[in-house]
């Protein structure tokens, strides 16, 4: 679900380019994969993606991601936007 009020912003890099089609490998879909950026996330010390990656941490969050290709559950799509439900 996505929040209106939410403005996802992203530096344009090989690395966040990287990420994206990750993440479109994983099997998110376009709405998925912006949810997914946005959502704080246990991997990164319960900050967003899209904070590691403004604040220069893309390679991290790159890591992730392929590792992710081969198993998509450690991406934690499911886990994490339940938790962050949980939390609204």
């Amino acid at each position: 679900m996505r929040n209106p009020g939410v403005i996802v912003e992203m530096r344009l890099t090989i690395s966040s380019i990287e990420i994206i089609h990750s993440l479109l490998v994983c099997g998110l879909d376009a709405e998925e994969t912006r949810e997914w950026l946005t959502m704080k996330n246990p991997a990164f010390e319960w900050r967003s993606p899209l904070y590691m990656i403004n604040r220069g941490r893309a390679e991290r969050v790159l890591q992730l991601t392929l590792e992710a290709e081969k198993n998509p559950d450690l991406l934690g799509y499911e886990n994490v936007k339940e938790m962050n439900n949980d939390n609204d």
